[in-house]
């Protein structure tokens, strides 16, 4: 971080300087944004021990946190030219320094340069976001406080009228533990192409990926030695109506156990896949209904992430050994949003019932550039939850945030 920071606003005062001398007059953009969120969550141990639990694992059964990221940056547009910098503050309040969300609360989130070459080419290099489709296989939610960024090089080729392709080789810098510079590992390529050209499709995605990750045993992060992943993405329809579907099939190998970015043990060969179809239909302009299904096999370690906002807001499951169907309607008038979403969650074998998600959120924006939410969830536990006997109680999740950006 310390190395970085210099080399990151020395390119910014170069990129300006290199646009003048094509003529151009560039004029750099502040953006800036804040957002504290105090969560609250209750039950979530359903009336049985720790050891019981098959689901939430050692997550407290109560607790509360108070947390708050802010971003301040640099932005500069151009046709030939493009450069952006995002300076991260993301914190859990009352934590110690070293107990908190980030190796570092404040990091670089974004810091790129981008030049568009001759024939429709567009280099970037740096740290950047990776967001395609939904964000279901490849997107940057991570914790909702900060985000997932890759430290790589992109390549992005526009000779297809209306569509891209994107290779791209990239380290993972989501800001969570074992993510420090040139700790562990965690590397990933792909190559990304998008049409909008082909009759009666609206979008085709089709999609490569690979990503290596070897971690020290006792951390969080991933244990894999490699895995590849092939996936197509197709949405048919218009704004007012539409259908997303998307699946992804993965291989590779496992490393069962590692000790300092090295694997102790045999591998073992590796397969799943996941897939999403979800329906849209927007009623008056105001009024957005959608229902969707979604599956994913027992993976030991997804390449692709958990996808919080997919798989219910109170984040319980992670995209692996899942069957999920939800339901939802979002009304909003531009100042104020009411959005309610109901799921229903099985093993992927549909032998084990999870439970009954409910969530609402409430959300009004009083001035541009200025919006409160608050909202909350309910979970009402199946057997699938815990290791004996039948779960008692509901769980509870509250929130409220508010958000300000520049």
């Amino acid at each position: 971080m310390r190395n970085l920071l210099p080399l990151i606003f020395s390119s910014m005062l170069f990129v300006p300087a290199a646009a003048a001398e094509d003529g151009a007059k560039p004029e750099l953009e502040i953006h800036a944004d804040t957002r504290p969120r105090l969560e609250a969550r209750f039950g979530h141990h359903f009336g049985k021990e720790l050891d019981n639990q098959l689901v939430t694992g050692n997550q407290p059964n109560s607790r509360d946190v108070f947390s708050q990221r802010t971003r301040l940056g640099v932005s500069l547009p151009g046709e030939e030219l493009r450069a952006r910098t995002t300076i991260q503050f993301a914190q859990i309040w009352g934590d110690e320094a070293d107990a908190q969300i980030a190796p570092f609360p404040v990091k670089a989130y974004e810091a790129w340069i981008e030049y568009s070459i001759r024939y429709h080419l567009e280099l970037r290099a740096g740290r950047f976001e990776l967001n395609y489709g939904e964000a279901r296989v490849v997107g940057a939610p991570g914790w909702n406080q900060v985000g997932r960024t890759w430290d790589g090089v992109r390549v992005r080729t526009r000779l297809i009228e209306d569509g891209f392709v994107d290779v791209w080789a990239a380290r993972n810098q989501d800001g969570g533990p074992g993510t420090e510079f040139l700790e562990n590992d965690g590397y990933f390529s792909g190559i990304y192409s998008s049409l909008r050209m082909i009759p009666g499709i609206s979008e085709l995605d089709v999609y490569l990926l690979a990503d290596t990750k070897l971690s020290d045993f006792e951390s969080d992060a991933a244990h894999r030695k490699l895995l590849g992943v092939a996936g197509m993405r197709l949405k048919l329809g218009d704004k007012k109506a539409n259908l997303v579907a998307e699946g992804a099939l993965q291989a590779g190998q496992i490393c069962v156990q590692d000790s300092e970015s090295l694997c102790t043990s045999a591998t073992e060969d590796f397969t799943g896949g996941m897939f999403e179809i979800e329906g849209r239909y927007v009623l008056g302009g105001v009024l957005t209904t959608y229902g969707a299904i979604s599956w994913a096999s027992e993976d030991n370690d997804p390449v692709y992430p958990k996808g919080h906002a997919h798989l219910g807001w109170m984040d319980f499951f992670r995209r692996s050994d899942l069957a999920e169907a939800h339901v939802g309607a979002k009304f909003d008038t531009g100042y104020t949003q009411i959005h309610f979403k109901a799921h229903e969650f099985w093993r992927s074998d549909f032998d084990s019932r999870l439970g009954t998600e409910l969530n609402l959120a409430i959300g009004v924006k009083p001035i541009g550039g200025l919006s409160f939410e608050g909202g909350g969830g309910l979970f009402f536990a199946d057997e699938g939850m815990v290791l004996d006997g039948n779960p008692d109680g509901t769980a509870s999740w509250l929130y409220t945030t508010m958000l300000w950006f520049y």
